[in-house]
């Protein structure tokens, strides 16, 4: 082959490497888009980083990747790639750039780093939205700087891997010696969507023992079982089913079971009424308590229905055997953004839930409202170290005030993948009174 074929030949193979690298490219780009859509990130990074991949150079996929990346709380890859176009001569092209890195490094608990960068937004000047909301996190962050200064004495371990797995596992609640909790570790062959997503069911694990899903066919085999909660004499257990809605989404519905004569879950299982279940929204996170003045069982639960301040809003509904009143907004603990994961404690007549609404240190954290015969008192915050810069749900206590559980994405969970150490939820136990 003689010189001006062979430089042909080249000259066509890299023309057509060039079309079809732009074509994957663009394919790459357009799975992202759809991904972000359905609000599946971990799908949207991956299509991504495969964009990046062929196209390293790219700032504006650099910057959409980061985004994903925070939103599926890696925020170390966030931080990498935000950095990455915040130092490049494009930056100008991403005003926002480093009021993200602000929001990452305080979703990581780095506080004082994060206020120079909220401080670097302000400076630039940029959207009013945007500055008004850098000038609170400034305040936020000198906040949750003093809070952390002065811990509570209080221990946070987390349980070991016959509760915890790699996947969340969430929504623990102690009854006598048996842990019961939700785990999103099961494959569900029956899921068509490509790739299958996996399914949640209720366990329970005896004096530390290995945990096991709750027997007599309790968990459904298609639909998501979880967040389980017991009437007052243990003869009943609330819990919720949950189908996916799109890719990712979850809506739920309340549901009961009731024991048998020889103390097993019977089969059938009775949703709640409509009126609750509301038709178009979910209805989840259930919790039971006894109300010490009227001396009826009160159910709280977490809903984004219609009537609320926000997101997911705490509501509540007074128990009369097979009845349920009306639910009513429980206004005075909830805000704009989500409150959610109540826990009524009789005892003390207090409610902890978590909330991403009130002043805290990061991502959803643990917070308590009293309530008193004539109000519920303003919520307070549940301190550190309860709470991180990470997402902390699903508390519970015990009666005697000694004993709790959380779950948290914090770091020192288990996780699937080591650039992602705080995708999911494990399950601490929280010693409330360790020098006892």
């Amino acid at each position: 082959m003689n010189m001006n074929k062979r430089s042909l030949l080249l000259f066509f193979f890299l023309i057509v490497s060039i079309t079809i690298n732009a074509q994957t490219f663009k394919a790459y780009l357009k799975a992202g888009d759809k991904a972000i859509q359905k609000k599946d990130y971990y799908a949207a990074m991956v299509y991504l980083k495969n964009a990046l991949e062929i196209n390293p150079d790219s700032y504006e996929v650099m910057y959409r990747y980061a985004e994903v990346a925070r939103q599926y709380h890696g925020y170390d890859q966030a931080e990498e790639y935000y950095k990455k176009v915040a130092l490049s001569e494009s930056k100008d092209e991403f005003p926002l750039v480093n009021f993200w890195i602000g929001e990452v490094k305080k979703s990581k608990g780095e506080y004082a780093e994060a206020l120079t960068y909220f401080k670097k937004y302000i400076d630039q000047g940029g959207n009013n939205d945007y500055v008004k909301k850098a000038k609170s996190q400034i305040e936020s962050c000198r906040w949750a700087i003093d809070k952390i200064a002065v811990p509570d004495k209080i221990n946070v371990d987390r349980l070991n891997k016959r509760v915890n797995s790699p996947y969340s596992d969430f929504g623990a609640l102690m009854k006598g010696d048996t842990l019961y909790y939700s785990s999103y570790k099961f494959a569900n062959r029956y899921d068509d969507h490509d790739p299958p997503r996996r399914q949640t069911k209720v366990l329970y694990s005896i004096r530390g023992s290995k945990g096991r899903a709750l027997k007599n066919s309790f968990n459904d085999k298609k639909l998501h079982t979880a967040h389980n909660a017991f009437s007052r004499d243990g003869k009943r257990i609330y819990f919720t089913q949950c189908k996916f809605k799109g890719s990712v989404e979850i809506t739920c519905e309340l549901c009961y079971k009731e024991k048998d004569s020889r103390k097993r879950w019977k089969k059938k299982l009775v949703k709640l009424p409509a009126s609750i279940n509301l038709k178009g929204f979910t209805a989840t996170h259930p919790t039971v308590g006894l109300d010490q003045q009227t001396g009826k069982e009160v159910l709280y639960f977490a809903s984004n229905r219609k009537g609320g301040k926000g997101k997911l809003d705490i509501w509540y509904t007074v128990i009369d055997g097979k009845k349920f009143s009306d639910p009513i907004n429980l206004e005075h603990v909830n805000t704009e953004e989500d409150d959610l994961t109540p826990f009524f404690h009789t005892p003390t007549q207090t409610l902890y839930f978590s909330s991403d609404g009130h002043q805290g240190l990061g991502g959803y954290d643990v917070f308590f409202s009293k309530k008193t015969p004539t109000e519920w008192k303003a919520p307070e915050h549940g301190g550190y170290p309860l709470n991180s810069s990470y997402n902390d749900l699903y508390y519970s206590i015990s009666d005697d005030g000694n004993l709790a559980y959380l779950s948290s994405n914090r770091i020192g969970s288990f996780y699937l993948n080591k650039k992602n150490k705080t995708c999911c939820n494990d399950i601490y136990k929280v010693d409330l009174n360790p020098t006892k």
